[in-house]
């Protein structure tokens, strides 16, 4: 056995993960908690093709995103309140569906916490009428929550979603989690 000052990994592996790491994907495609959105994203860019994967936004040296992310808890929360599995929820939902879904959390840019402002509405990339709209809420733990609103996928929305936590900083961009997923209008 040798001590080292480093972890070794396989060049194979380190390939895979060098253009990820430091990167708003690496949070969402390597963390512990964001498991389940991970498959779900993985689904989304697995199922459609012709466009940007999900994952390319999240990897992009090219531009700066603003990602809400949905934690495992979240996930497991709303399949508990449906009655069903984690694996039902999001075999619950296309390829295409999923899509949607993700693009809806990603907003062009960089927004910290502190530039949303109350009735502030950040375009995602779905489409120019999908937005989020910030309230202020002393009641959510970051003083902030996001309804969906604009869009025309028919999915019925999100209201309330709390920001929990916030200003992850990443090479390309920020990331904030939230309590709910934002299914878009």
């Amino acid at each position: 056995m040798h001590i080292t000052k480093t972890v070794l990994i396989p060049p194979t592996i380190g390939a895979s993960l060098q253009p990820i790491l430091g990167k708003l994907a690496a949070a969402v495609l390597l963390g512990a908690d964001f498991t389940y959105m991970a498959a779900a994203i993985n689904k989304a860019d697995c199922g459609v093709s012709g466009v940007t994967p999900i994952k390319g936004y999240l990897a992009t040296d090219a531009s700066q995103f603003t990602a809400f992310l949905v934690p495992n808890a979240v996930f497991e929360g709303t399949a508990q309140a449906m009655g069903i599995t984690v694996t039902q929820l999001i075999a619950n939902f296309t390829a295409a569906q999923w899509r949607n879904i993700w693009l809806n959390h990603l907003v062009a840019g960089t927004n910290n916490l502190a530039s949303m402002t109350n009735g502030s509405q950040l375009t995602t990339l779905l489409d120019a009428n999908a937005k989020l709209v910030v309230t202020d809420n002393a009641n959510a733990p970051q003083g902030k929550v996001l309804t969906t609103t604009g869009g025309t996928t028919g999915m019925g929305g999100t209201i309330g979603a709390a920001i929990v936590v916030k200003d992850i900083s990443a090479s390309n961009g920020v990331a904030h989690v939230v309590a709910k997923i934002l299914i878009p209008n």
